[in-house]
């Protein structure tokens, strides 16, 4: 009854690490997906104000230039394709990614 005691097997207590290192890289995946959906909204908040304001544009192929016709708030006077896109961006909440992603506009090239 007292004997020697029975083989208990493999010790497993590595299991026990591995699975709160499963759930760290879980938590850390879910909140990094989380901030990229909130960065993402953020950026897209005001993108259906852009979108109005685009849709009133009129490009003219000969001049190369954009015109606004009939907007309110907005000058008739002809923009050039970073000057709209400026006017664009600026209207959705985004203007600042306008000055470091240029438009190719015609009077730039090299």
């Amino acid at each position: 009854m007292f004997g020697t005691p029975p083989e208990l097997g493999p010790d497993l207590s590595f299991l026990g690490w591995v699975s709160a290192i499963a759930l760290g890289v879980v938590v850390l995946v879910l909140l990094e997906l989380r901030r990229r959906r909130t960065a993402f909204a953020h950026l897209t908040r005001g993108r259906h104000h852009a979108e109005e304001l685009w849709s009133q544009g009129w490009y003219c192929h000969r001049c190369g230039t954009v015109h606004f016709v009939d907007v309110p708030g907005e000058d008739h006077a002809p923009l050039t394709l970073q000057r709209f896109r400026e006017r664009v961006w600026e209207k959705g909440g985004y203007g600042d990614l306008a000055a470091r992603q240029r438009a190719a506009d015609p009077a730039r090239r090299p």
